[in-house]
């Protein structure tokens, strides 16, 4: 008998909110011959069912991949690799390295474009993986990169990274 119960319980349970994963929206056409859609019943209204459950990111042949920010674009990989996620740093400069990997090297006619707390700036072909910010203010940073194809357009962007940067301590102090 308890079994039963339970059994009955859950199902009571379970059934009205796997119902809500599920939504229904009615598609009408108005008297000027606009389609509408509501998610209340109308006169001559034809019922729609939509499934609200997060199916993740769509697939899409136009878009590249996209991930966190990511846009690889035509490359198979592209990130800042230096300064790290959320790491502090404390140059005796104000001077920050980064470090870039991109897999392949920057195709032809292609330009990388540093954005460092959303102020883009260009960044030497020669020099397109390995580059230092200077005169950085003291403070929390945001920077990522972009490479532009040459209309201008953005082709493939890495996820931005946040770093800090703090004065250096005298000698003998622990952070």
């Amino acid at each position: 008998m308890f079994r039963v119960t339970y059994i009955i319980l859950v199902a009571a349970v379970i059934f009205p909110i796997s119902q809500t994963a599920f939504g229904q929206v009615f598609k009408w056409v108005d008297s000027e011959g606009h389609t509408q859609f509501s998610d209340r019943p109308q006169q001559d209204a034809q019922a729609i069912a939509i499934d609200l459950k997060d199916s993740g990111p769509s697939e899409s042949t136009d878009q590249p991949a996209s991930v966190e920010g990511a846009l690889l674009g035509p490359y198979a990989a592209f990130e800042v690799v230096s300064p790290e996620q959320n790491q502090t740093l404390r140059p005796a400069q104000q001077d920050v390295p980064v470090s870039l990997i991109i897999d392949p090297p920057l195709l032809t006619g292609h330009q990388l474009n540093l954005v460092m707390d959303s102020v883009p700036i260009a960044v030497d072909r020669a020099a397109a993986t390995q580059m230092s910010l200077t005169e950085v203010s003291w403070g929390s940073h945001q920077v990522f990169a972009e490479i532009h194809d040459s209309k201008g357009d953005t082709i493939a962007r890495t996820p931005p990274v946040r770093f800090h940067l703090r004065k250096p301590l005298p000698p003998g102090v622990l952070p």
